[in-house]
């Protein structure tokens, strides 16, 4: 039975004041669309059992939907001045009024998870390379969120193995891909440093890990998760690497649990609404 989808954006993506061009806006409009499908948002924690025998899902009580965010950026979390769209209303923000008003939210906490890029020096050169410099990646709030009701705060890495970093800890410094994490030492830099990093600027370890691209290797999905994610606190990796229908299930796999796109597997909430619709 399909009982999860997990709806996955990237608040950093804003580029106009429209549902295609900014992921805040679009997160706004899907809540309103998911209240008027009935459907409630619950949390990964809420969702994801810790057990490793054979369910995945807790008892969800009817069909459900789970927030995420990637990348880690301010807009998640702090309203911010965008250089080229202006003053934008965070995630959190979002979130937080959305919840004041629809029922669809209210059982959710935290309504919603975080995945964060650890590395500060990663951040920064993202920051400097890749978006203007303006400061969009401090860590300065991911204590303030995982101690509150609205995010938590889960792993996205130590360094993205993003192609707009100079050094990465792959072993042969071949970036823009995760698929190539294929050694203990690399999946320590990313999965056990990152989750350390993180712990320590929140005082929250992390329970999920998030792949970049949603592209998991195979020593990480067949070898490293399985059986070094347990001795880490982790519950489970999410990916949104294209498999299965796109929905959790009883059966779905720990290390390989999907998550549906904002802009890759729907464009408008009418898109939205359908992919959800087979939800029972």
């Amino acid at each position: 039975m399909r009982r999860l989808a997990i709806l996955t954006y990237h608040p950093i993506h804003i580029a106009a004041a429209d549902y295609a061009g900014n992921d805040l806006v679009a997160l706004e409009h899907d809540l309103e669309t998911i209240e008027r499908m009935g459907l409630r948002v619950v949390s990964l924690d809420q969702a994801i059992t810790a057990c490793s025998e054979r369910e995945l899902l807790a008892d969800l009580g009817g069909p459900a939907v789970a927030i995420t965010f990637d990348d880690g950026s301010v807009f998640d979390f702090i309203d911010h001045d965008h250089p080229t769209c202006g003053p934008q209303r965070s995630a959190a923000t979002i979130l937080s009024g959305a919840a004041a008003r629809l029922g669809c939210l209210s059982g959710a906490r935290p309504l919603a998870s975080t995945f964060v890029i650890a590395s500060p020096d990663a951040r920064a050169e993202l920051d400097r390379k890749d978006y203007f410099g303006g400061g969009y990646w401090p860590d300065r709030w991911w204590r303030e969120a995982a101690s509150g009701d609205v995010l938590s705060v889960e792993s996205h890495s130590w360094d993205h193995n993003h192609p707009s970093i100079a050094r990465s800890v792959q072993r042969d410094n071949v970036r823009g891909t995760f698929a190539n994490i294929g050694t203990w030492d690399e999946a320590e830099a990313e999965v056990a440093q990152s989750m350390l990093y993180i712990a320590r600027v929140t005082g929250v370890a992390p329970r999920f890990f998030a792949y970049p691209w949603g592209e998991p290797s195979e020593y990480l999905l067949r070898d490293y998760l399985p059986a070094r994610g347990p001795e880490l606190g982790l519950k489970a990796a999410v990916s949104s690497a294209p498999h299965a229908s796109g929905f959790v299930d009883t059966g779905s796999d720990r290390w390989l649990v999907p998550r549906l796109v904002c802009g890759h597997d729907w464009k408008s909430p009418g898109e939205l609404e359908s992919l959800l619709a087979p939800l029972d």
